[in-house]
């Protein structure tokens, strides 16, 4: 990695080489391919043993690759630290080896021969020491140790160990858990410290330590969201019976042994706790927070506060995100009214990079006293809404041509209620997003005297990154959206309205990662609340099956979609539940989406999360 880009894409390859020649031709590359490595580490390191716990394929076959022979075995403290054990000449990959001295069985296997591993012989010791008690349950009457973990034994002899007896969970119909490889699945995001399965009323459900510093990096405005699309996409790898039906946040780090392992008994707890929303008793607050407390504006902002969210456990030592919901765009409601009551406003930046209410209130108390103004567009910002001249104009029609073109071709796009759309006047179209080809499913499906008028929202982070990425989105008339400055992107939609174009916006922000409607995130409520603007709902049929996250090129399916009915926000207001008219339009529109869908979506049911957040 220290050696730059060119060294990590050979060291890539030729692992893959070596790794392909040992596993095929049984050919050891690795010495060759990587002799500085070997030089480094000990020119007469050959070979490297494993004992105790379980090692995992992955690294073992890496270390392989590498030019190393390694030997994997199994053992506990009760026996000795390797009872069996891959040899020179006795190796099957995957397996722990055969018994090295004593015998092994499986008790009472299922039908794929897996059971309790139970030892004998001199490798097993002889008892606990002062407690006869635990002994007795640890042997079986025949004099059979029993280890807890579960595996088998194949015709060779060659030993797998599959999981605890005590950690597998059995779901109704007699299927098998074992949370550890679950963990290992839903666990692979960078945005997942720590991910803990267990059984909760006949399902499978998770605590999951979220990364809040990559989230953040990555400039996602909601840690629900994230973590929500990341488990449902791995869900999408397994059979349904190890899908989650639910999750819960968890703030500090998951309780574990000092071996490193979850100390699984008090999960089942943890995640009720997060269910309940409850939190446990705060201490009194010290001197110095009853003085903060006292001061203004802390006196005024903590009043805002506890109006805002009742129900939720609000005290100085909550995360503003985790515990109260504070997402980027509820910071820009909540920037508003705290500049109602005290006169100046708590920028959005700084709401969303406090760790605590504290910090959050001293802030503020920081902070000049002049109000925060509305944002302001640059002419930068507005150049984004300029039509594209010269070359840029030709190259976003020379796409446009092609994209119809290869969406007909490739998805047989058939399209609805094209007459339903506005001939004059800004106006809002919004599709459901399940695809990276919605994009171009809709730009096909938009007549061209609309389309010259249609401007696009998109993610900062991932369009934008390079000059060649921007030039092509001012071709393509696409503008940035930055999560992490919601008023500012509401603002520039805005103005695409104001100037009578037409807006194309994802209310759902995240591809769906199975093909199920997500929930709408609140922007759009509330732009077009800000706006007075009309709507036409749309709903995309398809694109999910053609192109799911996670997949580069698409698969020829037939994709429909449909213009549904233009409305205006105060007619969709009437039509939804919230507190506020943003709530209720974005609630009506998601209703009216989903109906043209004819359900929540064309995918497996969504990973609902607990109310609340788990704490200990």
């Amino acid at each position: 990695a220290a050696a730059g880009a060119l060294a990590r894409v050979y060291f890539r390859a030729m692992l893959a080489l070596a790794r392909w020649a040992r596993r095929r031709l049984g050919v050891k590359l690795g010495r060759v391919l990587f002799r500085p490595l070997h030089a480094r580490l000990g020119q007469t390191l050959r070979s490297l043993v494993s004992g105790g716990a379980h090692l995992e394929p992955g690294p073992l076959a890496e270390l392989e690759a590498l030019g190393w022979d390694v030997y994997s075995g199994y053992g506990l403290a009760e026996t000795a630290s390797v009872f069996t054990g891959n040899r020179p000449g006795h190796k099957r990959f995957g397996s722990e080896g055969r018994v090295l001295s004593g015998q092994a069985r499986i008790a009472e296997p299922d039908g794929e021969g897996v059971g309790e591993i139970q030892l004998k012989g001199p490798s097993v010791f002889e008892g606990y020491r002062n407690n006869p008690e635990a002994t007795a349950e640890a042997f079986t009457a025949d004099g059979w140790f029993r280890t807890g973990d579960r595996g088998r034994v194949d015709a060779h002899g060659f030993v797998y160990v599959t999981g605890r007896e005590k950690e597998m969970i059995v779901l109704g119909g007699g299927k098998n858990i074992y949370p550890e490889e679950l963990e290992r699945v839903y666990g692979d995001s960078p945005y997942v410290s720590e991910v803990a399965v267990l059984e909760r009323e006949g399902s499978l459900v998770a605590l999951v330590v979220p990364n809040l510093e990559a989230i953040r990096n990555a400039g996602i405005g909601s840690v629900e969201d994230a973590i929500r699309v990341e488990l449902a996409e791995r869900a999408r790898r397994l059979p349904s019976f190890q899908r989650l039906a639910g999750f819960a946040i968890a703030r500090e780090p998951l309780p574990r042994t000092r071996l490193g392992k979850y100390r699984r008994f008090l999960l089942p707890e943890l995640y009720e706790r997060g269910s309940r929303a409850a939190q446990p008793v705060r201490a009194e607050p010290s001197a110095e927070d009853r003085a903060l407390l006292a001061s203004s504006p802390a006196r005024e902002i903590w009043a805002v506060l506890a109006e805002r969210y009742r129900d939720k456990p609000l005290h100085l030592d909550a995360h503003p995100q985790l515990d109260l919901g504070i997402d980027s765009l509820e910071a820009m409601a909540l920037s508003l009214a705290v500049e109602a009551r005290t006169g100046r406003r708590i920028a959005d930046e700084e709401i969303g990079a406090a760790a605590t209410i504290r910090e959050l209130l001293r802030r503020a108390g920081a902070a000049a006293a002049e109000p925060a103004r509305e944002p302001t567009l640059t002419a930068e910002d507005l150049r984004w809404l300029d039509p594209p001249q010269g070359g840029l104009r030709l190259l976003g029609a020379v796409i446009h041509a092609i994209n119809r073109i290869a969406v007909r071709l490739v998805f047989r796009l058939s399209v609805r209620g094209r007459d339903r759309l506005l001939a004059t006047g800004g106006f809002a179209v919004t599709p459901n997003h399940s695809s990276d080809a919605d994009f171009a499913v809709v730009a096909a499906a938009l007549p061209w005297r609309l389309l010259r008028r249609a401007h696009w929202a998109g993610d900062i982070h991932r369009l934008f990154r390079t000059r060649f990425r921007r030039s092509l989105c001012r071709a393509m008339r696409v503008f940035p959206v930055d999560d992490r400055k919601p008023a500012a992107t509401l603002a520039l939609a805005a103005e695409v309205l104001k100037r009578g174009d037409i807006l194309i916006w994802f209310p759902e922000e995240w591809r769906s990662p199975d093909g199920t409607l997500q929930p709408f995130r609140p922007g759009i409520g509330w732009l077009l609340d800000t706006a007075k603007a009309r709507v036409v709902p749309t709903a995309i049929h398809g694109t999910f099956a053609a192109m799911p996250r996670g997949r580069s090129l698409p698969r020829p399916v037939k994709v429909e979609l449909a213009f549904g009915a233009a409305i205006g926000a105060a007619a969709l207001a009437e039509q939804g539940e919230g507190a506020s008219a943003a709530e209720r339009i974005t609630a009506a529109l998601r209703n009216a989406i989903a109906e043209q869908l004819g359900e929540a979506g064309d995918g497996a049911p969504p990973i609902t999360r607990a109310a609340g957040i788990a704490s200990h």
